[in-house]
Order: structure tokens, then C-alpha cells, then sequence
């Protein structure tokens, strides 16, 4: 099997590595066509990596309009599709975008003499204008199946009218850079002290980071014991949310520090006791997944998130943390009291998701991939 992967998040090496574990497979051929640049959401630019070990053909493109907005990624396409497509010959085509976008569209429709795939993550019944709506029919009919990232993300699939198989795959991690360890030089740098709670991602509106500063203070008047809240990240919030934190008198003991590399994330993620997701969800978005739970959970930090979209499906999966009521601060506030005065708790999910967090391997994540493929050539 000829197998072509798209996907822009392949940017990042340490996205690539479950490919790594689908090209050990002897009868799969392996291509990646991911952006040679591309714009993440918090508006850094970010140059191809190639991850080692990676077995495939890599054609790094060159992605026009990635960058010109940080609200959509469904823009970019890539001009040199058509040569990496006629000389890789591919028997399917993966295309890792959502079916609106120009490059789901342009791949689509190219690739004569393969099957094609598609992947979503939309979690959010909408009806796009056209000509998004139009492209979104044409990445259908053209498809053999689909992978949805959850549960729930099918069930909108089959609502919206999509007929063909459906495939839950959800996103891997990689237990090799995603363990516990020793970071003390790196709490010390960061002058964290006590209890440190966290959260790594998008300083946004969505992101729920105001609702979690204002759960910290409610935590400051009744926990007496010096603790941390360690944020990383950047966004349109950020402004923001440090001036609430001034208002709430907790400047002493919150750390905003700009975002880090996907590679160091490990290393902070360690800084923590306590990883806190707080999305609300909105009119267009609702948490799709949460990666960052899982990486936590396995890099042994317990978790506590809020009800938002997957999030309590992933961390109920994992076992792994707590759920609380999105915008709820009294919520949160207990859940974190309740891990912080009583660490036994902490230590018995941190084993718990230490297991969980198998299923979410690279190797069981590419055997998913690898089985849904065997189905579509099976399909000819």
C-alpha cells in the first residue's frame, strides 16, 4: 500500500512520529506532504522538521495563505501538490484536514487514481456558506471513508448526512518524550514554589484562562500553603488576563511565561502538580480533543479540566484527573482544594492514567490507522 499523507500540524516532528510507527508496517510505502512554513495559532511561524527514524517520502511544500488569519486554517493550499502526487503514485490518499478546507478540496480532486480519506475534528453542528459548503459535499462524495477524532465528532458526521464508514482515530503521544522526571533546575529558574497548578496553550477567550485565575484566588484565601500557577502561552488574552491578575492581588504567585517549543513541553509539564484545561465552550468552538491531557497524564501530572466538549470523554478515558462545570470558578476552586490538600488522591490517578495512557501510543494509533487502510483497499 501506497499510502500519502497531508496534514499541516506535520510541521512539527514530534507530530510525525506515529507515522514513524505505520511505516515499520513491510507492506506500507509511506509519503508526507506537510508545509515547509506554516502559522501556528498563537502566530509564531514554525519551519518544517523532520522527525527521525521517519521512513517515507517527505515533500515539503510551500503553503500559501497559512498565516493571513489566526482564526481559520482551512486557507492554505499547496501550489506543488501535483508533482508529489505523480511521483509518490499513491493508492490512498490521507488528507489529515477538515473537509472544508482548500487543501482537503485540492487533493480531493486531484487524485484520479486513488482512494481518498478525510479526517475531522468539528465538533460543532454548523452549515457553511458557500463556497465552503460546496467543498465540504465534493471531499465527501469523492471519499471511500472518514476518520473522526471522537464519538462524538461520527455522531455529527452521520447528522450532517455523511453515509460512508466512519473510523474513530484519536491523536497518540509519545510516551518516549512524554514521562515524569526531575525538572528542579527548571522550577528554580522559574521561581515556582509549593503546589504548582498549570496550563500550557492559547492565553484566548475560549481557553477559560480568566475563569482559572479567578478560581486561584478563591484558593489563596483558604489555602494557606505557598503554591504556583505556572502559565504558558500567548494569545489575545494575554494583556488581559495579566491585568485581572493584578486586580486579584495574585501577582505573587502566578508566572506568565511566553510559549515553548512542542519539544520542551515535556519539561514543563513536569514543573507541574497539577494541569488545568478550562475551555467554554462558544458559538463556533467547543474543545475538540485536548491533547495536552493526555501529555500531561502521561508525563505523570493529574489532571482537571472542564465539561467543554471532549474533554471529560478524554480525561474519563484516561482516568487520569477531575471534571468541573466550564466558567463555573467555585467548581474548579474545590477540585483544585481537593488535590491539593489531599496528595494521596493525586498519586492514585497519576498511576491510574499512567496506565490508561497506553491506548493512546503511537503503536496503537498507527495499528488503527493500518487497519482502516486495509479496509479501503479492500473496498477496490
Amino acid at each position: 500500500m501506497r499510502i500519502l499523507f497531508i496534514s499541516h500540524a506535520c510541521v512539527i516532528d514530534l507530530n510525525q512520529n506515529f507515522l514513524v510507527q505505520l511505516a515499520s508496517y513491510p507492506d506500507i510505502q509511506l509519503g508526507l506532504i506537510a508545509p515547509k512554513r506554516f502559522r501556528s495559532d498563537i502566530l509564531s511561524w514554525m519551519d518544517f522538521k523532520r522527525t527521525s527514524g521517519l521512513e517515507a517520502k517527505v515533500y515539503p511544500l510551500s503553503a500559501c495563505l497559512s498565516g493571513i488569519t489566526d482564526q481559520n486554517i482551512n486557507l492554505h493550499f499547496y501550489p506543488g501538490y501535483l508533482s508529489a502526487i505523480s511521483e509518490f503514485k499513491p493508492d490512498i490518499l490521507m488528507i489529515d484536514e477538515e473537509p472544508i478546507s482548500l487543501s482537503a478540496l485540492q487533493f480531493a480532486s486531484a487524485a484520479k487514481n486513488a482512494y481518498q480519506v478525510f479526517a475531522t475534528k468539528q465538533n460543532i453542528l454548523k452549515q457553511y456558506p458557500p463556497p465552503f459548503s460546496i467543498f465540504e459535499r465534493y471531499v465527501w462524495r469523492k471519499s471511500s471513508c472518514a476518520v473522526a477524532i471522537s464519538e462524538t465528532v461520527k455522531h455529527l458526521l452521520r447528522t450532517k448526512g455523511y453515509s460512508k464508514e466512519i473510523f474513530v482515530i484519536q491523536h497518540s503521544v509519545d510516551l518516549e518524550s512524554f514521562y515524569p522526571r526531575d525538572v528542579s533546575p527548571l522550577k528554580e529558574k522559574l521561581e515556582l514554589k509549593g503546589i504548582v497548578i498549570g496550563y500550557i496553550g492559547r492565553i484566548a477567550n475560549e481557553k477559560g484562562i480568566d475563569t482559572l485565575i479567578e478560581a486561584v484566588s478563591l484558593v489563596k484565601k483558604e489555602f494557606r500553603d505557598p503554591f504556583s500557577l505556572l502559565l504558558v502561552g500567548d494569545g489575545p488574552q494575554r494583556s488581559h488576563i495579566m491585568k485581572r491578575v493584578g486586580e486579584l492581588a495574585i501577582n505573587e504567585i502566578v508566572k506568565l511565561i511566553p510559549p515553548v517549543s512542542h519539544s520542551q513541553v515535556p519539561d514543563y509539564l513536569n514543573c507541574l502538580d497539577i494541569l488545568v484545561l478550562p475551555s467554554r465552550t462558544m458559538p463556533n468552538w467547543r474543545e475538540q480533543f485536548g491533547r495536552i491531557l493526555v501529555e500531561s497524564v502521561a508525563s505523570g501530572v493529574p489532571v482537571i479540566g472542564s465539561d467543554s466538549g471532549e474533554i471529560p470523554n478524554t480525561i474519563n478515558s484516561l482516568r487520569g484527573g477531575l471534571v468541573f462545570k466550564e466558567d463555573d470558578r467555585e467548581d474548579l476552586k474545590q477540585n483544585l482544594i481537593k488535590f491539593m490538600q489531599y496528595p494521596e488522591e493525586r498519586e492514585k490517578l497519576k498511576k491510574a492514567g499512567r496506565e490508561r495512557v497506553k491506548r493512546f501510543t503511537h503503536f496503537r494509533i498507527a495499528e488503527d490507522y493500518y487497519r482502516m487502510f486495509q479496509w479501503v483497499m479492500k473496498q477496490g
